[in-house]
């Protein structure tokens, strides 16, 4: 299965990113926890966020393809009757989990229709990685387990058949605490090379030499030019191997596209351009912004939904969601100190949310924004603040599949936003920032 082509381009605003002449459609690609998509049953996936909506699913092998290894059952016999002298056979014990493994696993039918992403893990949790020539240890729900390169590429492009898959790659620690020294990340460099090129004997075996990604680090923050620039070099010749695309691994840091950064100078035959991961709304739309990246990754939606936190901020001009209107009017307190409406407005934090557990809510009529047509606001606000505020306190799960439906659907907006050209993605961006408490 291919995925749905490039369909259209505008031209680039002025936004500083003078990597890319053009400005490409943008997609934004979905982490999906345990190989499906959060909270949303097949009918409201459909429903509401079509693959023509630019939703892309990204899956991982980390917790997609895990699965129990079992003792075989043993029977026993129990000891002679003493009565009827006779020997009876007693049940087979039930089998006992004795590890874990990674096993092919085809995705789920309904998630066909999307185009999909396999990658060998999509964050280790700030936490320390180890690897060798032949494997990784990746952190999955069942503690770390080890991860062969041979085993990776028959689960991804055996098993999960998604449209692309990254090669296995370790992170050299780019994603954790811990900034990596130079001889951990030659390393690092030395064994992603090797294992690019195993996934591309498995693909020409396929014909699906056009499904690779390779991945590429983003330079942290203690980049040396002196140290890194043979690796980088070495990242630069993607079109060599023949992959279709780049996913870039590690910590995003602000103008990383400008200067001399140490970024991978990549082929302008690559077609496809992901930063696989993103850990805030102005990291997203910075990045949207730019241009440079034809796809944007992220797992915001779920995790400001588990949180129990709403995405309002909206980078139209004009009043703000949270400003009280003239059909209602901000009420006072009531004669015994009760809230009535809205009377205190809730704030927002540094990622545009509001925390949906805050008391404020508890008599709010309003949807969580004014004129959206998600699953949520839709018809009037059907689904009011009051009516979310109370499910949060009463620890229901609707609750987040509510959060996580406005959620994905205000930052597929904001894909919308920058792929119809009609405003100037650094007027987008600043919008957003002025809105955003402490943003600098």
């Amino acid at each position: 299965m291919s995925p749905n082509p490039v369909d259209g381009t505008a031209e680039t605003s002025s936004v500083d990113c003078s990597c890319s002449p053009k400005r490409e459609m943008l997609h934004l690609l979905l982490y999906c926890k345990d190989g499906c998509v959060p909270y949303l049953n097949p009918t409201q996936l459909e429903q509401y966020f079509p693959p023509s909506s630019g939703l892309w699913l990204c899956l991982s092998v980390q917790d997609a393809c895990v699965f129990p290894m079992f003792d075989k059952p043993v029977k026993k016999k129990a000891k002679d009757d003493v009565i009827n002298k006779k020997t009876k056979e007693v049940p087979a014990e039930p089998k006992k989990v004795r590890g874990y493994a990674f096993a092919s696993a085809p995705p789920d039918p309904w998630l066909l229709p999307y185009t999909r992403v396999t990658v060998p893990y999509f964050s280790n949790k700030n936490k320390e990685q180890l690897a060798d020539n032949k494997s990784i240890c990746v952190w999955t729900p069942h503690g770390r387990q080890r991860l062969a390169s041979e085993t990776y590429a028959k689960v991804a492009m055996e098993g999960l058949q998604s449209n692309y898959t990254v090669s296995l790659f370790d992170d050299a620690g780019v994603s954790s605490v811990k900034q990596p020294d130079s001889v951990r990340w030659q390393k690092a460099h030395g064994r992603n090379n090797l294992w690019l090129e195993q996934l591309v004997q498995v693909a020409k075996q396929q014909d699906a030499l056009d499904r690779i990604w390779r991945p590429v680090f983003l330079p942290p923050s203690n980049h040396d030019d002196e140290v890194n620039n043979d690796a980088m070099t070495n990242e630069s010749q993607t079109g060599s191997l023949g992959a279709a695309g780049v996913a870039f691994v590690g910590k995003w840091r602000h103008g990383l596209l400008t200067g001399n950064n140490g970024m991978a100078q990549i082929p302008d035959d690559v077609k496809w351009k992901c930063l696989l991961s993103t850990t805030s709304l102005l990291e997203f739309v910075e990045i949207a912004a730019q241009g440079y990246f034809n796809i944007v990754g992220t797992d915001l939606p779920a995790l400001w939904a588990k949180e129990k936190v709403a995405l309002i901020v909206q980078p139209q001009r004009g009043p703000s969601t949270n400003e009280p209107t003239a059909k209602r009017p901000k009420l006072d307190a009531d004669e015994k100190g009760g809230e009535t409406d809205h009377a205190n407005e809730p704030t927002l934090d540094f990622n545009g949310c509001i925390d949906m557990s805050d008391k404020v809510h508890a008599r709010d009529p309003r949807p969580l924004v004014e004129g959206c047509t998600c699953m949520t606001c839709q018809h009037g606000g059907r689904f009011s603040r009051g009516y979310i505020h109370h499910l949060v306190c009463a620890k229901e799960l609707l609750a987040e599949i509510l959060l996580f439906a406005h959620n994905l659907h205000h930052m597929l907006e904001l894909i919308r936003l920058f792929n119809e050209g009609g405003s100037d993605p650094a007027d987008i961006v600043n919008t957003i920032k002025s809105r955003l408490p402490n943003a600098k």
